[in-house]
């Protein structure tokens, strides 16, 4: 479980780095594309009940979304004020028609539990919340019987190459602890009349080890839920070593994606 005063540094970093993160979000734009073509089919069987977006992000999501479902009540959410406003400016720059939908405000974790909605979705957030569980309950909660929640999150699986490089080093993995998809597949089965799970691969390419450990950064995701610090010089030698493993094309950084789509019992 993430410590409560480490979910303020996390909303925090995200405000700081609002308006440069979509120039180094290469995985969340890849992960928006996969996730909305696993929501779009549901959307028509949600017409008459609104669709919460949680963690909108700067809105990789959201144009698609509000392309797609002009006449559904939408509700576009954050828990940074920053990403909200960065999410509204981005979809006005590009002339999507935004008059439909609700911006604000929300922490996913504290959403009104009525049964209101006909489809929750939320890519790459949950793995930040505090209490996955208990969050989980709520949202089941909030949707209407027969309605839908989908979701993205990072698993255990990324970063091999990063883990490896420290192995070799003998050094302590610093990279932020993510969930098991099968585990959590699992974690979930009481709360859903049926559960289906994608998991994917993605490698992104970066020119320097240093450029990678930026690019986490630069989009605030580089908040640490952990109590373990590599020291300055061991830091350089695993810089040093992933350099090392360069191809043509760069650094590899691959990444573990899973959809997981959810129904409540009607």
């Amino acid at each position: 479980m993430i410590a409560p005063d480490i979910k303020h540094k996390i909303i925090r970093n995200f405000s700081l780095h609002a308006r440069e993160y979509e120039n180094h979000a290469d995985f969340q734009k890849y992960s928006a594309n996969q996730f909305f073509s696993r929501c779009e089919p549901i959307l028509p069987l949600c017409t008459q009940h609104p669709v919460l977006e949680i963690g909108c992000g700067t809105g990789f999501v959201s144009e698609i979304l509000l392309s797609a479902a002009p006449d559904h009540h939408l509700e576009i959410t954050d828990i940074s004020p920053a990403m909200l406003r960065q999410c509204q400016e981005r979809l006005l720059s590009r002339q999507i028609p935004i008059n439909h939908a609700k911006f604000y405000q929300l922490d996913g974790e504290k959403l009104d539990t009525r049964e209101h909605y006909g489809l929750i979705l939320s890519n790459l957030t949950f793995q930040w919340f505090l209490d996955f569980s208990g969050s989980l309950e709520k949202l089941m909660k909030a949707l209407r019987p027969g309605g839908w929640l989908v979701f993205s999150v990072p698993g255990s699986g990324c970063y091999p190459e990063w883990k490896q490089a420290c192995m070799a080093l003998h050094l302590s993995v610093t990279a932020n602890s993510l969930p098991d998809l099968t585990a959590l597949t699992k974690q979930m089965q009481p709360h859903s009349a049926g559960i289906h799970l994608e998991q994917m691969e993605y490698t992104e390419w970066h020119p320097s080890a240093r450029a990678f450990f930026h690019s986490l950064k630069a989009i605030g995701a580089a908040t640490s839920l952990g109590s373990v610090r590599l020291s300055p010089s061991e830091f350089r030698r695993l810089l040093e070593y992933l350099d090392g493993q360069a191809s043509d094309r760069g650094i590899p950084v691959t990444y573990e994606l899973g959809i997981f789509t959810l129904q409540k019992q009607a």
